[in-house]
């Protein structure tokens, strides 16, 4: 089964022409993207399949600033809607939350 998985991942990586892709990569950009997309270091531990916090944590300086959207999910009021755009695209850029779009 290993060898199969090995073998299918060598031939995906030579028709998408990218040699220098580690199978090891694929886990490193997984737990990137999903950190880029606001989900916990914890969550992300148990769905990488680390062993700890710590060993994750190498991906936090990917993370969204949360601090500012918590409190403003403290000052919601009933009525006001607070919109989180985001970032989806998988590059490090992002969208602060300083700049959460209030409608009502």
């Amino acid at each position: 089964a290993m060898s199969s998985l090995k073998s299918a991942f060598i031939r995906a990586r030579s028709l998408a022409e990218l040699e220098d892709v580690r199978f090891h990569d694929l886990r490193n950009t997984f737990a990137s993207r999903l950190v880029q997309g606001g989900v916990s270091l914890y969550e992300v531990m148990h769905l990488t399949g680390h062993k700890s916090l710590s060993m994750v944590q190498r991906y936090s300086h990917l993370a969204p600033d949360f601090q500012e959207g918590a409190i403003a999910v403290l000052d919601n009021r009933p009525g006001v809607k607070i919109e989180m755009p985001w970032h989806d695209s998988g590059t490090l850029g992002k969208t602060k939350l300083g700049e959460l779009a209030v409608s009502h």
